[in-house]
């Protein structure tokens, strides 16, 4: 769904650059969907959370229910947010769009903090976990489980292809090196090509990250 919105949001930017009652829908389902991709990532990374510091209580917390009712909110917090903005907002407006810049970059770097919050006390209890390991001779360590790894990995890969897009919006918003703004724009587009790489990259991490994607590629290559 990112993925698509994207495309077409790069597509109409360049075919209708000067059409606002383009440009603007598109624009507004692409925000919407790079919201929800940031709130989904928050919510992996508070799923493996629980998985490692409430390992009995789990499978009762994070129900169906619970999966499918946290989705269901995103989606719709993000849709209400922006048909909002657009039925009472001119997001024509200079003022208009810097506070919904600053707002979306705000969600992006706030989020990135929780989210290496949360991973920092699985790794500080991954750690501890090995040594007491370590010191016992007849078990051998396990650490971490592949899915919380795995799940490292693509959140991981996410901020490295989205992180210099957002820092040079924030360049923009903020009028940081405004003396070359052309530059800027230009830098934001290139980092926007760099960062929808990043769904490419998730093929790779879950091929070399999880056993049945291995297990799935072996049997191809052997039926081959």
């Amino acid at each position: 769904m990112f993925g698509a919105a994207t495309t077409v949001y790069s597509i109409c930017k360049r075919v209708y650059a000067s059409s606002f009652s383009v440009l603007i829908p598109v624009a507004c389902i692409h925000t919407a969907t790079l919201l929800c991709s940031h709130f989904h990532i928050l919510a992996v990374s508070l799923d493996r959370y629980i998985a490692i510091f409430f390992p009995l209580r789990y499978k009762g917390i994070m129900t169906s229910n619970v999966m499918t009712f946290s989705i269901v909110v995103v989606w719709m917090v993000a849709t209400l947010f922006w048909l909002f903005v657009g039925l009472f907002g001119d997001i024509q407006h200079y003022e208009t769009n810097r506070a919904l810049a600053m707002f979306v970059l705000f969600l992006f770097y706030a989020i990135l903090v929780l989210v290496l919050i949360l991973y920092g006390r699985i790794a500080v209890i991954a750690y501890r976990q090995n040594r007491k390991i370590n010191d016992k001779a007849t078990t051998s360590p396990n650490g971490i489980s592949r899915a919380t790894r795995t799940l490292a990995s693509i959140i991981g890969c996410y901020y490295i292809f989205w992180l210099p897009y957002f820092a040079f919006c924030g360049c923009l918003t903020f009028n940081i090196g405004i003396e070359n703004k052309e530059g800027i724009r230009a830098m934001i587009d290139g980092s926007l090509l760099f960062a929808y790489l990043n769904s490419i990259a998730n093929v790779f991490v879950y091929a070399f990250g999880t056993k049945a994607y291995k297990e799935w590629i072996c049997a191809k290559c052997n039926s081959k």
